[in-house]
């Protein structure tokens, strides 16, 4: 075999041999690179110099059939992707006619009335347990009674077409034409009396008529009740003259009785 020297006296062996083992060592760093690549599920082309200029690179993640694998959960997905619905629905509003998002209104079983107030039994006497409102109710001064000390009965009849309850005392104010005197109660327990439609019921006012030298006078003209439980009143005219002023006494003799008394 011939053996040319180089100008500068090297052999071109030696030379062509330091090429070769230069290119396998960029071809070895190259092919590293890839297997790093391919290892990371990643796709890699080496040209056939194994120049690392012309080394085209490309990855993409695994998944069957070479397509990238989708996610199977239900969260919403952003760039373009779709989110994901709600399956709940909103509750219905029962009775909304107007679908304003309220109701109609509660409906009160057995109100004849139409005072919002039903007419339950609960005592089971055939009568309803609501309490009676003055709108429905009558007043009227029964005979007054008595010497010294009189009695005067208030009558009061259910004018609803239901029944109706009342227990406690009224509010019972006398009045004159410049003055007011609200009335003590007695020590008598009140029992609640339930009323039939146009049944009665009532209450007495005990009262000491003023005399001459008595006392302090005052000149009843009106007579005003409110029914327990209520604040509307019934205005009647007070037949008993005046009365013996006690206001302010512990144990005054003018005072009202429970309903039902």
């Amino acid at each position: 075999m011939l053996m040319r020297l180089s100008d500068d006296g090297g052999s071109l062996i030696d030379r062509g041999l330091m090429r070769s083992r230069g290119s396998v060592y960029v071809t070895g760093a190259v092919l590293a690179a890839s297997w790093l690549l391919v290892g990371c599920d990643g796709e890699v082309s080496v040209d056939a110099k194994g120049s690392d200029s012309s080394a085209a690179v490309s990855a993409s993640p695994s998944s069957e059939g070479g397509q990238p694998s989708s996610s199977k959960g239900n969260a919403s997905s952003s760039g373009g992707g779709s989110s994901s619905s709600s399956k709940g629905s909103s509750t219905e509003i029962p009775n909304d006619d107007d679908g304003d998002g309220f109701g109609n209104g509660t409906e009160i079983p057995n109100d004849d009335d139409g005072d919002g107030f039903g007419n339950g039994d609960n005592d089971g006497d055939g009568f309803g347990n609501r309490p009676c409102r003055t709108r429905n109710l009558s007043f009227r001064l029964g005979d007054v009674a008595g010497d010294d000390q009189r009695q005067l009965p208030v009558i009061i009849t259910n004018r609803g077409t239901s029944g109706c309850t009342l227990k406690g005392f009224p509010g019972v104010d006398l009045l004159s034409a410049s003055d007011s005197w609200s009335l003590a109660r007695s020590s008598k327990a009140p029992k609640a009396q339930t009323v039939a439609p146009g049944g009665t019921t009532g209450f007495t006012i005990t009262y000491l008529p003023w005399e001459k030298g008595s006392g302090k006078e005052f000149n009843a003209a009106t007579l005003v009740v409110t029914p327990p439980g209520e604040t509307t009143s019934k205005t009647l005219t007070w037949p008993g003259g005046s009365v013996l002023r006690q206001d302010a006494a512990t144990h005054p003799g003018t005072y009202t009785g429970p309903i039902g008394d």
